[in-house]
């Protein structure tokens, strides 16, 4: 009999994945983990010869209002986080049943909680982060907001200017830990746009929940704004992050990440000798 594996793709601001149950899976290390297990993922995100996602997510009820979260980036190599991911781990756990309207997601940086809102929109709580850091070579600043971000103020009109910019900055900026994800940011009147460059997928995506947050806390950094909220506009939708000073003043605090998310479709994608359950 052919092996299946059961996904639900979900999205938020366009950013696009593939959640699994992952209690559904079995010997679920040995099928998502290593070569292998790279090979399966970027399979799965291929947008022409698998389904397409700028991720696979697996996760799994832990508690009454719980669940857990493991992200694999569209080249199957895992991450710490994922902001828009998280969002949509918490609409799925809410559609699930697993959580209510608030909840908690345990992910590889921490405790996340979650508010599942109605119409559409869900809110994490993210961790905290560390003031960000300028370079003044590259003019822009570096921080992490669950993963490395680097941002700078730059407009560009099309997608190919854009990664002509910014590709050579993601492995230029910390290269020994990796790389990092590059965000432009443009203020036009009260609006900011907003394009990212993510790592793991190495291409541009339609929005970047930690870029957004990393995007805001710099533009609050730069302007000496000690509480606040902004409205961010990726080529995906609008997301909105609010965030306060530490009293030390050695970090933000109280960051929240708010958006759409939304259920886009199921199905069962084929396997070629993946050991799952039917």
């Amino acid at each position: 009999m052919q092996r299946v594996l059961h996904f639900t793709k979900m999205q938020g601001a366009g950013n696009d994945f593939m959640v699994i149950d992952r209690d559904t899976v079995r010997n679920h290390a040995e099928i998502f983990r290593g070569g292998q297990g790279r090979e399966l993922i970027a399979r799965m995100c291929d947008r022409h010869f698998g389904i397409g996602a700028d991720g696979v997510i697996l996760v799994s009820s832990c508690s009454p209002s719980g669940v857990t979260m493991e992200y694999y980036n569209s080249d199957g190599t895992p991450a710490s986080f994922c902001g828009n991911g998280a969002r949509c781990v918490a609409r799925f756990a809410a559609l699930r049943g697993w959580i209510g309207e608030e909840g908690t997601i345990h992910a590889p940086v921490g405790r996340v909680g979650c508010r599942v809102l109605p119409g559409g929109d869900v809110s994490i709580h993210m961790p905290d982060a560390h003031l960000p850091r300028y370079d003044a070579q590259l003019h822009g600043f570096i921080l992490n907001t669950g993963v490395a971000h680097f941002v700078a103020e730059a407009c560009f009109e099309n997608g190919e200017d854009f990664r002509a910019w910014a590709e050579p900055l993601r492995w230029k900026v910390m290269r020994d830990d990796g790389g990092v994800n590059v965000n432009a940011y443009c203020c036009r009147g009260e609006r900011i746009y907003l394009r990212t460059f993510e790592r793991g997928v190495e291409a541009e995506t339609l929005a970047c929940g930690t870029g957004a947050v990393a995007t805001a806390l710099s533009i609050a950094f730069a302007r000496g704004e000690k509480a606040g909220a902004y409205e961010l506009h990726p080529r995906g939708g609008m997301l909105t992050v609010a965030f306060s000073m530490r009293p030390d003043m050695s970090g933000f605090e109280n960051i929240w990440l708010s958006g759409e998310a939304t259920r886009v479709a199921e199905g069962d994608f084929y396997l070629e000798g993946e050991q799952l359950n039917d």
